[in-house]
């Protein structure tokens, strides 16, 4: 299976099958994220990085990606999860 958005480079220890999860994740959610949602998934980045368990980090990061969130992935991709959520509540 080929998946045109996924690159094992870019996203460390992820499936091809775990990109097209994200992608019918995504597509049944209207490409679209809630607060909570966003909220959760900073919190599990910083956990998964933690630990040092890259695929999960790599699908919240390419899940994230494919909706557009480039800022956030930035910010989750440096561990800089404080910046992140202090902006998820400034602006949201």
């Amino acid at each position: 299976m080929k998946n045109l958005y996924y690159n094992e480079e870019y996203y460390p220890k992820m499936t091809v099958e775990d990109a097209e999860q994200m992608n019918k994740l995504n597509s049944k959610y209207g490409y679209g994220i809630s607060y909570h949602t966003l909220i959760c998934l900073v919190h599990m980045h910083k956990k998964a990085r933690k630990n040092n368990d890259l695929r999960t980090m790599s699908k919240i990061e390419y899940r994230l990606t494919d909706i557009n969130f480039h800022y956030e992935v930035g910010l989750l991709s440096n561990g800089e999860y404080d910046t992140l959520l202090k902006e998820i509540k400034e602006n949201w």
